[in-house]
């Protein structure tokens, strides 16, 4: 329930602002104009690194602007207004110069969340991290790709554990008679109605070292920030959700099949599914025949998607390329839902 404090004013309209509760943090808002007030650091957790005056201040997107002469509700000063621009957006907020709170006007943060982050995508920005000569050899050697630039504000502690337990069922898988063959699923095994449970299970196994290494290096550059952005409940139920949808497709469609199943690609593939609809404006960074390139995400996954499609069709064997599609499919769908609300909106939606 929204309650009104007896302390802060709107700066645009001079209402008394009401308290509201927006991912876990109280922030002061005016049901009249719509408007926010973030203190410091709440910006950050509300709505991303980049969002923070500390990230896009002094950089060669921001320009200082007269100011609107709207008054800091905490205390009182002038506040200063910014406009921060990028291609063709622009947003312009406004920052107390005493206590660091930031003034959002509605849709403000989400617009400048946009343009913060298509900025650190270009090569000459300030944001942008050039990989160097080690990263290039790494990519080279393992045709794997890196971010250019896409900060994280939470340690992404739900991605390291996951890392974790798979790097741990692989031990026990080597180590421990009957483990896998406990955990594994077996497609007609389990259509008879057995070992039910392989359904989860089978998700955390790898079948050898290459296996596990490279689903943890998608894993760890794809779940951060999607850990990051949809907060440690969605994240485990997109997670597995992308799991159970990818392991049961890849059952239904080779229900024949006698020998295990097993694997967390289509689950990782869920992820690389929800990044593309949470980032649609990042790029990466990978090499092909040692040349470098820079490509948007969107292209990239379209070309892994394309290539699981084709390989799928043609009826390659050994790869579960129907539940990486699936598991795709289901991150995609799942990310569009859970896409960013501005904060008026996530107030309204309460």
């Amino acid at each position: 329930m929204s309650t009104k404090t007896n302390q802060l004013i709107c700066p645009r309209c001079f209402f008394l602002l009401m308290k509201e509760k927006v991912k876990g943090h109280d922030v002061d808002h005016c049901i009249r104009c719509g408007g926010t007030f973030l203190e410091k650091g709440k910006e950050n957790a509300i709505l991303g690194k980049t969002a923070s005056p500390d990230i896009w201040k002094e950089t060669e997107i921001c320009e200082k602007k007269p100011s609107q002469k709207l008054i800091c509700p905490k205390d009182h000063h002038t506040l200063n207004t910014y406009r921060v621009t990028f291609d063709e957006s622009n947003v312009e907020v406004d920052t107390c110069p005493a206590c660091d709170g930031l003034w959002l006007d509605p849709q403000e943060g989400k617009k400048l969340l946009d343009i913060v982050l298509h900025a650190g995508q270009n090569k000459d920005s300030t944001f942008s991290d050039t990989p160097g000569i080690r990263s290039y050899l790494f990519q080279a050697f393992s045709g794997m790709p890196v971010e250019a630039w896409n900060p994280v504000h939470h340690r992404p502690v739900l991605t390291l554990g996951l890392i974790g337990i798979l790097i741990t069922a692989f031990i026990m898988q080597l180590t421990i008679n009957g483990f896998h063959e406990l955990l594994v699923l077996v497609p007609v095994t389990f259509l008879a109605g057995d070992q039910l449970w392989t359904l989860i299970s089978a998700g955390f196994l790898h079948g050898s070292v290459a296996h596990l290494l490279g689903n943890l290096y998608f894993l760890y550059i794809f779940g951060d920030n999607v850990e990051d952005y949809l907060g440690r409940a969605r994240f485990v139920f997109l997670y597995l959700s992308a799991l159970i949808i990818s392991t049961l497709s890849f059952t239904l469609i080779r229900s024949d099949l006698e020998h295990g199943f097993l694997g967390a690609s289509g689950a990782i593939a869920g992820l690389m599914g929800a990044y593309l609809a949470l980032f649609p404006k990042i790029k990466l960074y990978f090499t092909v025949f040692f040349i470098p390139i820079r490509l948007n995400v969107v292209w990239y996954l379209a070309a892994w998607l394309a290539f699981n499609i084709s390989m799928m069709v043609i009826g390659v064997d050994g790869i579960a390329w129907t539940a990486h599609i699936a598991g795709f499919i289901a991150g995609l769908i799942l990310g569009t839902f859970f896409q960013f609300q501005s904060i008026q909106q996530h107030i309204q939606s309460q």
